[in-house]
C-alpha cells in the first residue's frame, strides 16, 4: 500500500510554492489549506492575507492559455508538474489596492472635513473682513459726509454771509 505523500512547502522563483501531487484534470480545489496549520514560514511577507481557510471552490487551471481559468495570473495556480503557486505579489497588490482604496475614501473624507471647515474658517473671517469693511466704509462716509456736509455748510454759510452783505449793502444803497 502506497503512504501518501507529504505535503512540500517553499519558496521558488515565481513565489510561495505549495507541493502536492494533484492530478492535471482537477479544475475545482477546495481551499483547505489553513495558514496556521499549513505555512511553516518564519516570517510573513507585510500585507499579505492568507485566505485559503474559507472552504470556497477555488478555479484552477493547470494551462494558463485555459479560456476557463478564473485565477490566470491571480493568487494561486496549478503549474503542469502538480504543484501549486501562490504568487505572493497578487496578494500584496490586492492588499495593497484594498489599502489604497481605505485610505482613499479615508483622505478623501478628511479632506472634505478640511474644505468644509476651511470654508467655514474662510467664510468666517470674509463675513469679519466684510462687517470690518462695512464698518471702515461707514465711518468714512461718515467722515466724508461730514466733511462734506461741512464744506458745504462752509460754502453755504460764506454764499449767505456775501449774499446777506451784498443784500445789506444794496439796502443800504437805497
Amino acid at each position: 500500500m502506497r503512504n501518501r505523500p507529504s505535503l512540500g512547502l517553499g519558496f521558488g522563483a515565481g513565489g510561495f510554492q505549495v507541493r502536492y501531487p494533484i492530478p492535471l484534470k482537477i479544475h475545482c480545489v477546495w481551499g483547505l489549506l489553513h495558514a496556521k496549520s499549513y505555512v511553516m514560514a518564519k516570517r510573513s511577507p507585510t500585507g499579505v492575507a492568507w485566505k485559503l481557510g474559507e472552504r470556497v471552490p477555488i478555479q484552477v487551471s493547470s494551462s494558463s492559455s485555459d479560456p476557463g481559468s478564473k485565477l490566470r495570473g491571480e493568487a494561486l495556480e496549478l503549474l503542469r508538474n502538480g504543484t501549486f503557486k501562490l504568487n505572493l505579489n497578487r496578494n500584496i497588490q490586492i492588499c495593497a489596492t484594498n489599502l489604497n482604496s481605505k485610505l482613499k475614501k479615508t483622505i478623501n473624507f478628511h479632506l472634505l472635513q478640511e474644505r468644509t471647515k476651511f470654508k467655514k474658517m474662510i467664510n468666517f473671517h470674509l463675513l469679519q473682513k466684510r462687517t470690518t469693511f462695512q464698518k471702515m466704509i461707514n465711518f468714512h462716509l461718515l467722515q466724508k459726509r461730514t466733511k462734506f456736509q461741512k464744506m458745504i455748510n462752509f460754502h453755504l454759510l460764506q454764499k449767505r454771509t456775501k449774499f446777506q452783505k451784498m443784500i445789506n449793502f444794496h439796502l443800504l444803497q437805497k
